[in-house]
């Protein structure tokens, strides 16, 4: 009888393959591209691109000297530190926080460090270390109109950065007969998922600089890495006292409904955390529906401070250090940038006249903008549950 392995030659046997392949990351890998390619975006004319950046008033001072150090003064010259001073104005009432001790300000500072403030309320003297709050302003009766105070914004620069990846094939292989794919166009999507993966890495890692010693200016735009200055070192030991701790300084400012986007591993410690501790509105298989999260998987966590919704980050998780980190990210303040006229473009003509093959390539010059870093946080070393002590 004769079997299956009988014949001498492969070609009397072709085989079968399946016309099918499987993909690695059946979702996104580049989940801030995504979802930033879903906000409003801002376009510049300028490969060098500022943004503005409005704080609150400074509404709470150090005391770091008094001048008129007697206990018998009324009057107190104070010293803050440099610059501080220059939002106060005569008739400002100050009070000594944790206390009902009041001040108000009878000379305003000429050089940002010191001013003259006279007791209020309360027969008391200010010490050294002591926190000033601004808690109003008094003003006498037919008076005249107060000193004016003014505020400058921050600027913020940034760059754009022009991004390629090609792919060439000769006029023999584009006809071929291959397996499971034909090749051009599977060639072409490929290369766009390079193209993306390299762009999000840049948003996650991307540090801002221009070189300018070649025949033409290069540059790279900073991402999350460069410009997010708040963070939190779990140091390997996460509980759900410290997220609570670190959950109530990120919805300090900025929005109610903030995003973790996180490796594998953070994800596994936040599920551990919630495993026990049954109480917790918070259940990692419990997603969002994809349509209202533009197809990306996201577990909503209710904190008694805001919304936080965890993306995992299949790049991150890709590395042994970064799987254990997460980026607390308010959307409203993230911006996609591009340059005018240099988005996300296919050039599919890119081979020399006389080549017998064909090669094409994506290109873009694209930005990031990222603003207020206090509403943004990064997490890092969250690698292991630890039990509240």
């Amino acid at each position: 009888m004769q079997d299956t392995s009988d014949w001498s030659s492969p070609d009397y046997r072709p085989k079968n393959y399946m016309e099918m392949a499987f993909k690695l990351w059946p979702t996104s890998p580049t989940p801030l591209t995504y979802l930033t390619s879903k906000l409003p975006s801002r376009t510049t004319d300028d490969p060098e691109y500022k943004i503005f950046e409005y704080r609150l008033p400074q509404m709470s001072w150090e005391i770091t000297g008094d001048s008129n150090d007697d206990p018998a003064a009324t009057q107190h010259t104070i010293t803050v530190a440099a610059g501080e001073a220059y939002g106060l104005k005569v008739g400002d009432i100050l009070e000594v926080e944790g206390t009902a001790q009041q001040y108000i300000v009878i000379t305003a500072s000429s050089d940002g460090a010191n001013f003259v403030m006279q007791e209020w309320n309360l027969t008391t003297h200010p010490a050294t270390g002591d926190i000033l709050n601004w808690v109003g302003s008094a003003y006498e009766e037919g008076s005249l109109s107060p000193e004016s105070v003014t505020r400058q914004a921050s600027l913020v620069t940034n760059y754009t950065q022009i991004f390629k990846d090609a792919v060439e094939v000769t006029g023999t292989a584009e006809q071929t007969r291959m397996r499971p794919f034909k090749p051009w166009p599977q060639m072409k999507a490929e290369c766009l998922e390079r193209f993306m993966i390299k762009h999000e890495k840049q948003v996650l890692r991307g540090q801002k600089v221009e070189d300018t010693s070649g025949t033409h200016p290069k540059r790279t735009f900073g991402g999350l890495e460069e410009f997010i200055t708040e963070t939190k070192d779990f140091n390997g030991s996460v509980s759900l006292n410290d997220l609570e701790d670190q959950l109530q300084i990120a919805f300090k400012y900025g929005s109610k409904d903030k995003a973790l986007v996180c490796g594998n591993t953070a994800v596994k410690i936040l599920n551990r955390v919630a495993r026990n501790h049954a109480a917790l509105n918070f259940d990692m298989t419990d997603r969002m529906n994809k349509d209202q999260t533009f197809g990306l998987a996201v577990t909503e966590w209710v904190t008694p401070f805001g919304i936080l919704r965890v993306i995992p980050h299949n790049l991150m998780s890709e590395s042994d250090v970064y799987t254990q980190d997460g980026y607390v990210l308010d959307f409203k303040y993230i911006e996609r940038v591009k340059m005018r006229g240099r988005d996300i473009k296919w050039n599919g003509s890119a081979e020399e006249n006389d080549r017998d093959g064909k090669k094409g390539y994506y290109q873009g010059e694209l930005g990031f903008s990222l603003a207020l870093p206090e509403v943004h946080q990064k997490w890092t070393e969250m690698s292991a549950f630890a039990p509240d002590a």
